[in-house]
């Protein structure tokens, strides 16, 4: 089961939500550039639009519930509720505020019966929901059913209702998200960057010299082919270039790339393995320090790149998402980057992550976050490790645990029927 966690300010572009397809909703906030996040889950999943599904999830909470309450076998009543003697419960029957149960009547565990609900005389009633107002009538049986108060007081079943249109009240509809507001960094402070990154960039291939010449030779003599590896890469305003690294494969490696596509282990445009038999020995030794992307530093210089933005992407990797394209073209991509940091999905394929990551980045950059995102690459050794998004940026617009407490399971399933509390 995977979940997209998605800002709730956000939905007020996108209107009415039926929640439905997850891949229908994965189009629709890309169709208008809100940023959303996939997280994967394990564990039981229920179709509550199904009598089975929520009969299942139901009878899950009451079992529980009874186990909390001690209270295993029989009757856990609300108030006010009016039971005759001569009824027998068997199993946890969780009953709610005001149900009535008459004369000989059998309920038969899990067993939930809503606010107001009415068991009519010598009814048997097992493994069923009962919801709010609803009657059986007397001398029935409702077994392994859903009963909803209709107009004249029969029971209805949940099997065959259409799902809902989820709405949020308050929240007004309003267009997509305009390419002027994506990045919206004063000219001046953009202007500031690319000045710092140049000074920064020309200081710091200065005094790496020893070391780059060093493993320029160690690549020379490890394996034949050329010492630096370019590929054409786009950069803000969709303006190509040549983003140059230490060469860590060997030469034919975009063409066994196609042939080793069935043994890729992320989601997305990437590709990576964790054995590439296309890496060479000095390879294997520059990539886990990050060392063979030495070279860009070169790219910054001369006003290409960034220390910091979006990771450089080919235009074939862009195409996949148009409006994630047009906000990180939005700014100079960046050796190192917001992804880089905070990414912690990357043995499940974290596509949805680099998305959600790359538009954070582009609508909270600053210098702040900038440096920020520089200390996080030191500590992390280069994105080896992950640090928390709250570190990087005010979290407000993405999802926190500690804001928006989950909600109890019973709570839900009271308020999906209309059930007291």
């Amino acid at each position: 089961m995977a979940a997209s966690l998605v800002p709730v300010a956000g939905l007020r572009l996108v209107g009415p939500v039926v929640l439905g397809s997850l891949g229908a909703l994965r189009s629709r906030l890309a169709t208008y550039g809100l940023p959303f996040r996939d997280i994967p889950t394990r564990g039981p999943v229920f179709d509550l639009h199904q009598e089975d599904g929520f009969l299942e999830l139901s009878e899950r909470i009451i079992v529980n519930l009874a186990h909390r309450e001690k209270r295993v076998d029989g009757l856990i009543p609300g108030a006010r509720c009016s039971i005759d003697p001569t009824a027998r419960f068997v199993g946890p029957v969780l009953a709610q505020d005001d149900v009535t149960v008459e004369e000989g009547v059998t309920v038969v565990g899990p067993t939930l019966l809503g606010p107001g609900a009415w068991l009519g005389r010598n009814s048997v009633v097992a493994q069923s929901v009962v919801s709010a107002g609803a009657t059986v009538a007397a001398g029935s049986t409702l077994r392994h059913r859903v009963a909803r108060a209709g107009s004249a007081g029969a029971p209805h079943a949940l099997a065959g209702d259409r799902p809902f249109p989820v709405t949020f009240p308050g929240l007004d509809s309003g267009g997509a998200p305009r390419a002027e507001d994506v990045a919206s960094s004063p000219r001046l402070s953009v202007a500031v960057k690319v000045a710092a990154d140049r000074l920064v960039a020309a200081v710091s291939l200065l005094l790496l010299s020893p070391l780059l010449a060093l493993i320029a030779a160690l690549i020379k003599l490890d394996s034949p082919g050329p010492i630096f590896y370019a590929d054409v890469r786009e950069g803000r305003g969709g303006r190509r270039f040549r983003c140059w690294k230490f060469r860590s494969m060997c030469v034919d490696a975009d063409t066994l790339q196609g042939r080793l596509r069935g043994e890729n282990e992320v989601d997305g445009p990437q590709f990576k393995m964790e054995r590439d038999p296309r890496i060479t020995r000095v390879g294997r030794l520059l990539r886990p320090t990050s060392f063979d992307e030495l070279p860009q530093i070169f790219n910054v210089l001369i006003g290409d790149m960034s220390f910091v933005g979006p990771r450089p992407s080919p235009f074939r990797e862009n195409q996949v998402c148009v409006p994630w394209r047009e906000a990180r073209l939005s700014v100079r991509p960046g050796i190192t980057g917001l992804w880089q940091v905070c990414r912690h999905d990357r043995s499940d394929g974290d596509f949805h992550q680099w998305i959600y990551f790359d538009l954070i980045y582009v609508r909270h950059m600053s210098p702040l976050l900038d440096l920020k995102i520089l200390l996080a690459t030191v500590l992390t050794l280069g994105g080896k490790g992950s640090v928390p998004l709250s570190w990087m940026v005010t979290p407000t617009g993405y999802y926190e645990r500690r804001r928006h407490p989950r909600e109890h399971p019973i709570s839900r399933l009271k308020g999906l029927f209309g059930l007291s509390s």
